[in-house]
C-alpha cells in the first residue's frame, strides 16, 4: 500500500488505489484520497469513477456539486435540492447555466413545471435537439412533442439524401406513436412537396399507408 501511496500521481493512480482501500475495507481512508484528487484535478472528466465513489458512499453536498458541475444530470440536481432545502434557490440558477444539454434542462423544467422557462427553450432550441427535446415532452406535453418530431423530420428532408431520408421516417415514426394519422399525412405532404425524390417516397413508404389503402389522402 505504501508503494501505490507513493504512487500517487495521475487520475487512474487514485481511483486504483481507492478501490483498493475499498475493497480492504477502508472506507474512510479511500473516501479521503478520492476527495484529494477531486482537489487537484478539478474538472477532468477521469474523476467521474471517484465522484461517483464519493457519492455512493458518502453522497455530501460538495460530492453531488462537484459531480453535477463536471457532468451535468438529474439526479444531483435533485439531491441537491433536497439536501440544501430553503437554500436550493440561490443555488439553482448556478446549476442551471452549467446545464448544455437543452433535454436535461426540459426534463428539470417539467419536474418543476416552470413553464416559462420550458416554453423559452423550447423557442431558442436548435432543430437537431428537437428529437431529445420531444422524447422528454411525450408524457405531459404530447401534441408540443409532435410538432418537434415534426419540424425535425422537416429539416431532416430539407437535407436531402438517403440517410437524412431514412432518419426523417424515424421520426415521423415517433410522430405516429402520438398521432398516427397526423404522421401520415406529414409523409404524404413531404412526398408532394418532393415529387422527384424517389428516395424519399422510398424511406417514407410504411407511412404511406398498406397496400389496402393505397391512396394519398386529400389535402
Amino acid at each position: 500500500m505504501g508503494v501505490l501511496r507513493e504512487g500517487l500521481e495521475g487520475v487512474e493512480d487514485y481511483l486504483a488505489f481507492v478501490e483498493r482501500l475499498l475493497r480492504l475495507g477502508r472506507r474512510e481512508e479511500a473516501l479521503r484520497y478520492a476527495e484529494e484528487a477531486v482537489a487537484w484535478f478539478g474538472k477532468d472528466p477521469r474523476l467521474l469513477p471517484l465522484l461517483d465513489l464519493l457519492v455512493a458512499h458518502r453522497g455530501g453536498v460538495g460530492d453531488h456539486r462537484a459531480r453535477f458541475r463536471l457532468r451535468p444530470n438529474l439526479e444531483d440536481y435533485l439531491a441537491l435540492k433536497a439536501k440544501l432545502g430553503r437554500a436550493f434557490a440561490e443555488e439553482r440558477p448556478r446549476l442551471l447555466r452549467q446545464v448544455q444539454d437543452p433535454a436535461l434542462l426540459a426534463r428539470i423544467y417539467l419536474l418543476e413545471e416552470d413553464w416559462k422557462a420550458l416554453d423559452r427553450l423550447l423557442k431558442r432550441a436548435s432543430p437537431e435537439a428537437y428529437p431529445a427535446l420531444a422524447a422528454v415532452l411525450e408524457e405531459r406535453l404530447p401534441q408540443e412533442a409532435a410538432r418537434l418530431y415534426l419540424e425535425a423530420a422537416k429539416a431532416r428532408v430539407e437535407a436531402g439524401g438517403r440517410a437524412a431520408y431514412r432518419e426523417a421516417a424515424g421520426l415521423l415514426g415517433r410522430l405516429a406513436r402520438l398521432d398516427p394519422k397526423r404522421a401520415r399525412e406529414a409523409a404524404w405532404g413531404l412526398v408532394r412537396a418532393y415529387p422527384r425524390r424517389r428516395a424519399l417516397r422510398e424511406e417514407l413508404a410504411p407511412l404511406l399507408g398498406s397496400p389496402h389503402e393505397p391512396h394519398e389522402p386529400r389535402p
